[in-house]
């Protein structure tokens, strides 16, 4: 499971001290987290499909075209789920996925001072794709967007999560265990059980 959270804490509570990271401490803190996502590389949860006989009732973009959010409906017992819905990645996108994110821990650049860590790691994240992909030359079937997607969802965002963050119906996220679905309440449909399960810490 990513621990950006963690990181996102520390930072937020340096912020409170009011005393910002170096750029020392802010590259160590994204290598770190480049590090462990390169350990993990997507693991530690299951997200399924639509389950079989559930109806489609809503469905809205949450990072279009990458990721939507899909209610569905059993038609006989009313249960209902929040299904995120996201493009996968190929076995050829997820192969080049591990060689950039390998690529940026090595090659990171600390943010100049004064600079939002977010938004340098997103340059820097564009500026390895760029030659990496100039490098390869035209790949059929490779979306270099779509990987840059999963690139910024799990170092910067929230891993697999980070979907549920930018949904603006989604209140409240609560997580009661591995093996357990996480539940989000929804503005509109309220408390409900999304597709999404920890397997391991």
């Amino acid at each position: 499971m990513p621990r950006l959270p963690k990181i996102k804490g520390l930072l937020s509570k340096k912020k409170k001290e009011e005393k910002a990271p170096t750029p020392e401490e802010a590259e160590s803190i994204l290598r770190r987290q480049i590090e462990e996502m390169a350990r993990e590389r997507l693991s530690g949860y299951i997200a399924t499909g639509i389950p079989r006989g559930y109806k489609i009732i809503k469905r809205y973009p949450l990072e279009d075209p990458w990721s939507h959010a899909v209610i569905v409906e059993n038609p006989e017992t009313k249960d209902r789920r929040y299904i995120v819905d996201e493009i996968p990645l190929s076995r050829d996108e997820k192969e080049l996925y591990d060689k950039l994110m390998d690529i940026l821990y090595w090659e990171l650049e600390p943010p100049p001072p004064g600079v939002d860590y977010q938004e340098h790691f997103q340059r820097e994240a564009k500026r390895v794709i760029s030659r990496y992909q100039l490098r390869l030359g035209l790949l059929p079937g490779v979306s270099w967007a779509k990987i840059l997607y999963y690139i910024i969802r799990d170092t910067i965002g929230f891993g697999v999560i980070d979907p549920l963050f930018k949904d603006p119906y989604v209140e409240d996220i609560s997580c009661d265990g591995l093996n357990r679905p996480i539940f989000v309440w929804h503005r509109e449909f309220e408390s409900i059980p999304s597709n999404i399960v920890f397997t391991d810490e």
